[in-house]
């Protein structure tokens, strides 16, 4: 009779850990829009690739349109400044889970990208910069996330060396 509970202990446990994967393989699109504290808006369009205990790579596409203060009405949104300075990049990131609670993580980030920026007066020059933040996520139950990110841009080459910004995004899953 033991025999029996010792043997069928370690089948279920077996047939458990070949079933059960820690986000092993999880494929999600990530639509990203936020602000920066410098006049900005950026929005982030990212493929997320987990690997194993929730860390992940990610592709992500980056647009900023950072704009000046309006000096002929006072204002934010005038036509004239508003496309004033773009970046656009392509990248690469790894995020590391830091803390996971039951619906809920907390993930820290480090990326690299590369790309052009936009200035009505320089017209295009290269671009590249080193992104490190954080991303909090929240599981729904039909696994879709709502995440928030706190992102860190250094960036090179180009006229904003600094950027700092919070996002929101949804990451949507693909498999």
């Amino acid at each position: 009779m033991t025999m029996k509970k010792i043997l069928l202990t370690f089948v279920t446990i077996f047939s458990l850990t070949i079933i059960v994967q820690a986000g092993e393989g999880g494929i999600m699109l990530n639509p990203q829009f936020g602000a920066f504290y410098q006049k900005g808006f950026n929005g982030v369009l990212e493929l997320e690739f987990e690997s194993r205990y929730f860390h992940s790579w990610n592709v992500y596409l980056d647009f900023c349109n950072t704009f000046r203060y309006c000096e002929n009405d006072h204002t934010f949104f005038c036509e004239e400044t508003f496309w004033d300075y773009q970046t656009a990049a392509i990248g690469v990131a790894y995020k590391h889970e830091l803390v996971r609670w039951r619906n809920a993580n907390l993930k820290a980030r480090l990326g690299f990208d590369l790309g052009a920026d936009y200035c009505k007066k320089d017209d295009y020059t290269f671009y590249m910069s080193v992104e490190v933040g954080f991303e909090l996520s929240y599981t729904l139950k039909n696994r879709v996330q709502l995440c928030l990110i706190q992102k860190n841009d250094f960036c090179f080459l180009t006229r904003d060396h600094f950027k700092n910004g919070l996002l929101v995004g949804i990451k949507i899953p693909l498999n």
